[in-house]
């Protein structure tokens, strides 16, 4: 029963609050974000906790999810125990393959394995949908920027040559920028 009712440790079902710190924590506050955002964040927190995550601890017993704890940001050995991380990492603090399968494979829960799949899964869509729907555009203006540079125009800063780099406040001599150097009077 932890496991659903708790919002320390499980899924928090029934958990109902009106403490504006809470409602503001999840995207900040909702008077500020537009309301489909909002719902895509709750569809998606109801999606993950409420569909996803039960369905595959208690449904599909995935990754031996039963061993683990359903909500937790610890690692596990294969048989539930916290793992050791200080008994496989050496004083150089690289990796002793001798301990590491001496001790065994790192196990996460399955919220944390879950969410740590859809968090890349969600970057290579970002990733995907920039190239299917934009990778031209996109491609065009990496071609044409360069040729679309007014080479004319000073650099920045009052410099004289778009070559120098300058870095700072500079300001202009008497009338002119300074021509001499190739550099620019500071200010």
């Amino acid at each position: 029963m932890q496991q659903i009712g708790s919002g320390l440790n499980g899924l928090g079902i029934g958990a109902f609050t009106l403490d504006w710190s809470v409602v503001a924590a999840f995207l900040g506050s909702p008077l500020v974000s537009p309301f489909f955002a909002i719902v895509n964040v709750l569809v998606g927190f109801v999606l993950l906790v409420y569909i996803i995550v039960p369905a595959c601890y208690w449904g599909l017993g995935l990754y031996d999810a039963g061993t683990f704890p359903i909500y937790s940001t610890d690692l596990f050995t294969g048989a539930g125990q916290l793992y050791n991380i200080t008994a496989i990492v050496n004083d150089r603090f690289e990796i002793d393959m001798g301990a590491y399968a001496q001790q065994g494979k790192i196990h996460l829960s399955l919220f944390f394995a879950i969410s740590y799949g859809l968090g890349f899964a969600s970057i290579a869509a970002t990733l995907s949908h920039v190239a299917l729907f934009y990778g031209k555009y996109v491609l065009h203006l990496h071609i044409t920027a360069p040729r679309s540079i007014d080479r004319s125009v000073p650099a920045r800063h009052g410099c004289d040559d778009s070559s120098v780099c300058c870095a700072g406040r500079y300001t202009r001599g008497s009338g002119s920028r300074t021509t001499a150097s190739r550099t620019c009077t500071r200010g």
